[in-house]
């Protein structure tokens, strides 16, 4: 099946403003069928992709919508090389757009937190992740301190992070400098940021704050070392490695499920400097 009829399309688009629909494709290839990609659309888009994948125009037209139409494209490409269909399933119609938003944000998320499978999705749904019920209660549950209740000697490095809820918590990998990981929560708290190499040397604390949640404290790592590196626009910045565990650290320094109400950040700045002589130092390098 290549399209649907005129019948079909009349079907699904009766009602005004709600002509969008839910849709996933499979991979029939293997034993167990698996989902390789949720969308929505309207009219003929759940068919766009495979007519895509074998007609060069159709293609372009994709791409120019969806700058990751290619990762599907080689996935369908793939299974129909092996003699085997596209299964498209409508999940569900007769929705509004921002309608349609929510719902294949919600399955995307269902879909990512429980099965080990990735999605060719580039763009994981439009609003928020599934969290846990404990990740919510930790930033959005915080208590409010003050700057000056941290009663630490070292330098600390307080660092920016907006997007806390969306990234990945796992914490096994020392993340080198030129293999971040923007998705990782440890990854982004270490770096890699624009600090003087004198700063970096002193730097022994890390603590990653979220200004969209009150100052939250969302992670802290102690550092163990620091590796300079060189970023696209040939500037030197450094990232910093540790061992420790987040939770451990944000425990020992005072701020676990704390939020530091007279933390500021300066003007399109990311850091800022914390210490027990001063409490706020600068926001630059």
């Amino acid at each position: 099946m290549e399209k649907f009829s005129d019948r079909v399309l009349s079907y699904l688009n009766k009602n005004k403003d709600k002509e969008f629909y839910i849709y996933c494709l499979v991979d029939t290839s293997n034993d167990e069928e698996e989902i390789f990609y949720i969308g929505k659309g309207k009219g003929q888009r759940v068919f766009n992709h495979e007519k895509a994948a074998f007609d060069k125009k159709s293609e372009l037209l994709l791409e120019s919508e969806d700058k990751t139409e290619d990762l599907k494209i080689n996935k369908i490409r793939a299974i129909k090389a092996e003699g085997f269909p596209i299964k498209k399933v409508i999940l569900n119609y007769w929705l509004s757009e921002r309608e349609a938003f929510a719902s294949e944000n919600t399955l995307i998320n269902l879909f990512n937190i429980f099965s080990p499978r990735n999605l060719t999705n580039k763009v994981n749904g439009h609003g928020v992740r599934g969290t846990e019920v404990g990740d919510l209660e930790k930033q959005f549950g915080s208590i409010p301190m003050s700057i000056t209740e941290i009663q630490i000697d070292e330098l600390i490095l307080a660092v920016k992070i907006t997007d806390s809820l969306q990234l990945d918590k796992d914490e096994t990998y020392d993340y080198p400098f030129y293999d971040r990981d923007d998705h990782n929560l440890k990854s982004r708290t270490l770096g890699t940021w624009r600090v003087a190499k004198d700063k970096a040397e002193k730097v022994k604390y890390i603590l990653g704050i979220n200004t969209g949640i009150n100052n939250t404290v969302v992670s802290a790592y102690e550092v163990t070392g620091f590796e300079p590196g060189i970023d696209e626009k040939g500037r030197q910045r450094f990232c910093f490695h540790s061992n420790s565990k987040s939770e451990n650290i944000m425990k020992a320094l005072g701020v676990y499920q704390r939020s530091i109400y007279d933390l500021k950040f300066g003007s399109g700045q990311s850091i800022v400097y914390i210490n027990n002589h001063s409490n706020h130092i600068s926001n630059t390098l």
